[in-house]
């Protein structure tokens, strides 16, 4: 059976810095056996335009801090602090960051 977990941001290290995007995972697979989602908190640059979606998983995600522009093949959205987004899997959009951004993203199933 599995047990409840608590993770603490500060005892955590970003995980992955690319292109502007660094990513802080605070519940993942193999550090709390989650086999259902995974959560990061990730941090965005100004000005980066980055694909997102995958065909195998959904994402979902929660604007924290920042403004960014959400674009897919039927439209587009402003969003800023306190806007919510899902991307269904196999739905590919794209992020146009217009400052700093941070989002707390929820992706099932997890990531490794």
């Amino acid at each position: 059976m599995k047990e409840v977990r608590v993770v603490s941001f500060d005892q955590l290290e970003a995980t992955r810095i690319v292109d502007g995007e660094m990513s802080t995972r605070l519940i993942t697979n193999l550090r709390e056996g989650s086999d259902r989602f995974s959560v990061a908190l990730v941090n965005f640059e100004a000005g980066v335009i980055k694909e997102e979606g995958e065909d195998d998983r959904d994402n979902a995600g929660y604007v924290i801090e920042g403004y960014l522009t959400l674009s897919w093949d039927r439209g587009e959205a402003k969003l800023g602090p306190g806007s919510a987004f899902y991307i269904p899997m196999g739905k590919r959009v794209k992020l146009y960051i217009k400052n700093r951004t941070k989002i707390l993203a929820i992706v099932s199933p997890p990531r490794i």
